[in-house]
């Protein structure tokens, strides 16, 4: 037969309050026939000694009068003695209150000594006051010099219901069904000595499912409520008030029918008597995990059903509906991460502000786990607050402190969530390394230490942020002490590797340095050039990242990146420039963002930058537009954007009012028109000092094809007159005004126009050769191009790549493809392609390591790409004004031909000092 005491100790007790103890009365006996402590009596006959009072059968001690209504139960402690030479000698002590025996206990005084012994006692409601009786019997050798006594006597009375024992009875009665036992059916009551107690009945059924419970009727008790089991429930409760209990019997009339036999009952009579009652301790009421934090330490706690969701030795930490709590064991927890736990008792702690629940090891046995499935850990988007304690959380895409946690030591770092800093503490001792440049995942549980929230740290995995395809810039020389320069770069993405290279005349590594600085921004390496020949050194820095093995998206729909109309996008890929890798986009119209976006923010026209980070430059959602009046068009406004080898900004327009190619000054305070007969400007290209404009393109039902590709000196403009024509529409089959043009690097032209349809004679890409001939078209390549919608195009600054917008309505994607050579003729193969970009992609870009940007007035976006790259490395020549000069007596640093500091040089075999910018001979005269 099952036993079921687990489940009924969950049931039948309720309320928890704190308990107090008072001392009510203390008597000491040290002879016979005397008053003691506060009216204290001994009667009978027996032998007296000095140290305790032996009394025989028939005989007692009896207290004063005491009031025991102040308390809902009492515990009475004993003293026993032994004296003389009897070794195990031997008491029973009864007691009495009222008339009414409350128990009793066997004492062995086997040692010279008090022996502890105890009665407790629950107080029933309205007892009258009375006196305690105790009787000693049995005492070995009583009535000579050898036995056993009582030394001392103490009441304790407790205020509340929680730690002491219950008094209540257990029996089990086996049901008959008919004339044949069902050893499948048993039933299992307890009675409770207090009001409100609860009697149950659990029917343990086997296959056959029988028994139902229909009435259950307590006779002589008062009788609160009443249930009715349906549909073969096994189990039924019925709560009641009983009065104190007595030695008179009580009588629990049980009836009983079956499913099968409706009507027919059987009748059980169980009579209880208080003597048949044992004594159990009575469970504390559970509780939640949030209710533990109203708790004070020290406080006995038990909490309802709860899910592990970590462990880490003696730390568990669970969870329920309400919140969570941690488990401090006395040793290593057994339960893993999903465990269901029922029955957890113990007291609570409060270690430096965090709450825990520390069960004995007792209490640790005593509970029941069952295996689930482990919980996933709580995102915390915010840093944690004092309602988080004790939770198991993840928090994604933070940062932490560079550092390292090891296994020997609690050490803290800094981990950053959003605008706030939070303790990342390493309280398990776990390994792990961060890195200051990466983001991470990171999954903790929430503590507290003095009102500061921490985190302890779980695991971390390291979240692999798409990066730029890597480059250096801002390359900067300075000379230090004792032959040493200090060289300044930053980098555009986290490095792998960088190297600082020495270079000759021709461009050959005549040196190489590794560099420590590998963080993206800036940095900094002193390079000690004690071992580097004589000589005047060009320098560059080769930078070295992971591989893109796809392409990737890089930047996020944050807000610096929405841009209402965008067009034009050129990024400066000249590393003798100041610019070099600042990224320049035109947007012509102001306006709100419409909903495409993820934040609705309104613009103002112009040009916008941002640096090789990807920090935007301006300010207050407002573009850079000069003393230009600008219009809005939705292809042909100021559009293309061109970058020349010194750096300066050039921009073309088509819009029926803004039509001219424009030279945009450094601070963008003005927009200088070039061309005084003021074309409409398509696409344009700038190779060394020439431009090309593709003038007033467009395309005529009778005339065909029309404008022209018109050649400028850059160094002559602005020019009144037209430059010369250098091809015709007609011959590069160019008919509409949104176009991009690009050199090919070889002394022709590849051409994109926006086109519904990818023709033969007019196709969306085209190649022009040096001798003016299209010797290339994407529809006689079958490249099955289709819609360009804005004639968009770029080439990658080393001429190897080709990107253009192409697809159906909604569905376009911008296709890059590798440019190949065959006896002069070139062949597009493809890369890669991005994802549906949608409508309306106004301009593609390309920048000097491969990285990839578009922007799209549809999605109001400026995308940025790092395209797939097996050896993701790039190598940045600092500007050929900066010269690294080592000379037999020292360095000098020359930047913009400027000497910064040397001893002695030797130029043709000539012995020169420079001094504060200028160069003498031996004799002292200033050498030119």
């Amino acid at each position: 037969m099952k036993k079921l005491f687990s489940f009924l100790a969950v049931m039948l007790f309720a309320g928890s309050m704190m308990a107090a103890e008072v001392e009510i009365a203390n008597a000491t006996f040290n002879g016979k026939n005397a008053t003691y402590t506060a009216g204290w009596t001994t009667t009978g006959t027996g032998v007296s000694r000095t140290d305790c009072v032996v009394i025989g059968k028939d005989e007692n001690i009896t207290s004063p009068s005491i009031d025991l209504s102040a308390y809902k139960s009492i515990s009475i402690t004993f003293k026993a003695r032994r004296f003389g030479s009897l070794s195990g000698s031997k008491a029973t002590i009864s007691v009495a209150y009222g008339g009414a025996e409350l128990g009793t206990i066997d004492v062995t005084a086997s040692s010279v000594g008090d022996v502890p012994g105890s009665i407790d006692y629950n107080v029933p409601d309205g007892l009258a006051a009375s006196s305690f009786v105790f009787t000693c019997t049995n005492a070995t050798s009583a009535g000579s010099t050898h036995g056993a006594g009582i030394g001392t006597i103490t009441i304790t009375g407790n205020t509340g219901g929680e730690s002491v024992a219950a008094n209540f009875c257990k029996t089990e009665v086996g049901h008959l069904m008919g004339a044949t036992p069902d050893p499948n059916s048993y039933v299992l009551l307890s009675i409770g000595s207090k009001g409100g107690k609860t009697i149950v009945r659990i029917d343990q059924d086997g296959e056959k499912n029988t028994q139902m419970f229909d009435y259950l009727q307590v006779t002589g008790l008062t009788q609160t409520g009443e249930d009715v089991a349906e549909g073969g429930a096994a189990a039924m409760a019925v709560e009641f008030d009983t009065p104190a209990l007595t030695n008179d019997s009580m009588t629990l009339e049980i009836l009983w029918s079956t499913v099968n036999w409706p009507g027919r009952w059987m009748v059980q009579n169980l009579r209880v008597a208080v003597a048949d009652c044992q004594y159990a301790t009575i469970p504390v009421t559970p509780i939640t995990c949030a209710e533990v934090y109203s708790k004070a330490k020290d406080d006995k706690v038990a909490l309802n059903d709860v899910t592990v969701t970590y462990v880490n030795g003696k730390n568990v930490y669970v969870k329920d509906e309400s919140g969570a709590m941690l488990l401090y064991l006395p040793a290593n927890a057994t339960w893993k991460a999903g465990d269901k736990l029922a029955g957890i008792e113990g007291v609570v702690d409060i270690y430096n502000g965090l709450y825990e629940v520390k069960p004995s090891a007792d209490q640790v046995a005593a509970v029941v786990a069952t295996a689930g499935e482990a919980p996933a850990p709580v995102e915390l988007a915010v840093a944690p607050v004092a309602a988080d304690v004790n939770k198991y959380v993840i928090l994604k895409n933070v940062s932490v402190a560079a550092g390292e946690f090891t296994t020997s030591s609690a050490t803290n770092l800094n981990l950053t969530i959003g605008e706030a800093t939070v303790v990342l503490r390493n309280n398990f001792k776990l390994a792990q390394v961060f890195d200051a440049d990466a983001k991470y995942n990171i999954v903790a549980a929430v503590a507290i230490y003095n009102t500061s929230m921490q985190l302890y740290f779980i695991s971390a995995e390291e979240i692999i942020v798409p990066a730029l395809n890597i480059f250096a810039y801002d390359l900067k020389a300075s000379e230090v002490a004792d032959g040493k320069v200090t060289i300044d770069y930053k980098l555009n993405a986290k490095a792998t590797a960088v190297e600082i290279q020495l270079l000759d005349a021709e461009g050959a590594v005549k040196k190489t340095f590794d560099a420590a600085g590998l963080k993206k921004g800036a940095n900094q390496e002193v390079l000690d050039l004690a071992d580097v020949d004589a000589g005047s050194y060009n320098w560059a820095v080769k930078a070295t990242a992971k591989a893109n093995e796809a392409l990737v998206k890089v930047s996020d729909d944050s807000e610096k990146f929405i841009l209402y109309a965008p067009k034009g996008v050129v990024v400066n890929n000249y590393p003798e420039t100041e610019g070099f890798g600042t990224i320049y986009v035109a947007m012509p119209s102001n306006g709100q963002s419409d909903g495409s976006t993820t934040t609705s923010k309104t613009q103002k026209q112009g040009i916008f930058v941002w640096d090789a980070l990807l920090n935007l430059k301006n300010t207050d959602n407002a573009g850079f537009k000069g003393d230009l009046t600008w219009q809005s068009d939705n292809v042909a406004a100021p559009h293309r954007l061109k970058v020349a080898e010194n750096g300066d900004l050039y921009m073309g327009a088509g819009h029926a009012e803004v039509h001219n190619l424009y030279k945009v000054s450094a601070d963008f305070s003005t927009f200088t028109p070039l061309l005084g007969h003021a074309p409409k400007v398509g696409g344009f290209e700038i190779v060394g000092n020439d431009v090309y404009a593709l003038e007033n393109i467009g395309y005529d039902a009778e005339q065909g094809c029309l404008g022209a590709m018109v050649k400028y000196e850059l160094d002559k403009l602005p020019a009144a007159e037209a430059g010369e024509t250098y091809a015709a529409a007609s011959v590069m089959k160019t008919g509409n005004a949104a176009t991009s043009l690009d050199s090919d690097g070889k002394g022709g032209f590849w051409i994109c126009q926006n086109r519904s349809t990818d023709q033969a004679a007019m196709a969306i890409v085209t190649h022009l050769n040096a001798n003016k001939e299209v010797d290339y078209n994407s529809a006689s390549a079958s490249l099955s191009l289709v819609n360009s919608t804005r004639g968009a195009m770029a080439v990658s600054p080393d001429k190897s790549l080709l990107a253009v917008c192409s697809g159906g309505s909604g569905a376009k994607k911008v296709i890059m493809f590798t440019i190949g050579w065959a006896d002069g003729v070139p062949a597009l193969t493809k890369l890669a392609e991005t994802p549906v970009v949608g409508n309306n992609v106004d301009g593609i870009a390309f920048d000097f390591a491969n990285n990839m940007y578009t922007v799209n007035s549809s999605k109001e976006l400026l995308t940025i790409w790092a395209l797939p790259k097996a050896e993701n490395n790039c190598t940045t020549p600092a500007k050929k004004a900066s010269k690294i000069v080592v000379a037999g007596t020292g360095t000098a640093i020359d930047n913009n031909f400027v000497p910064v500091k040397v001893q002695k040089i030797i130029v043709n075999g000539q012995v020169l000092i420079i001094k504060d910018g200028k160069t003498y001979n031996m004799m002292g005269q200033i050498v030119k």
